[in-house]
């Protein structure tokens, strides 16, 4: 199989790999105003389901897993290199909506805290902003597909009609409060 690659285009069109040492897969999620990337990257022994997330800083990688993390994907970094990203707890169930085990994370001055929106069946954390505010998707408990805003501790929360599908892949939003998702 051969690896998968992530990438990096420099705003005068030079593509630079971005492969974790020793990884069959690498992604590239986020990126920050100062150059840090976050995403994540899977080795030939971990098996399909496995993932670990990384931030790669100045040339160097850093494994970025959550506690108890089976599959980690960090998703977004601010400047002040705050990561937000997904992880599940288990690889028996994939990172699935149905699997309820997928939380968000944040990943700030060396300590994670985990993202649950309130009775949610699945979080996942898509970006954070210069202020800390994140945004992120989630799966109801009653299994609609809705948007988060976490900012200073509290979730304001966007319910999003059937025909829209599963907001909880990727996204952003803007400083003036538009957000977006995929």
């Amino acid at each position: 199989m051969p690896a998968t690659h992530g990438f990096l285009r420099t705003k005068r069109g030079v593509l630079h790999a971005i492969d974790f040492p020793g990884a069959i897969f690498t992604a590239a999620a986020g990126i920050n105003s100062r150059g840090d990337i976050v995403s994540m990257y899977r080795l030939p022994a971990d098996g399909l389901r496995v993932r670990h997330g990384f931030l790669l800083r100045d040339g160097a990688f850093t494994t970025i897993d959550p506690p108890g993390a089976a599959f980690t994907n960090a998703l977004g970094i601010n400047a002040e290199g705050y990561i937000v990203g997904r992880f599940c707890t288990t690889v028996a169930t994939p990172c699935t909506p149905d699997g309820g085990n997928v939380h968000g994370f944040l990943f700030a001055d060396g300590q994670f805290t985990t993202i649950d929106v309130p009775r949610a069946r699945r979080t996942n954390a898509w970006k954070i902003d210069p202020r800390g505010a994140i945004v992120g998707g989630y799966t109801s408990a009653d299994s609609r597909n809705r948007v988060f805003v976490l900012t200073e501790g509290r979730f304001t929360t966007v319910a999003l009609p059937p025909t829209i599908g599963i907001p909880l892949e990727n996204g952003g939003r803007r400083p003036n409060g538009n957000i977006a998702g995929t």
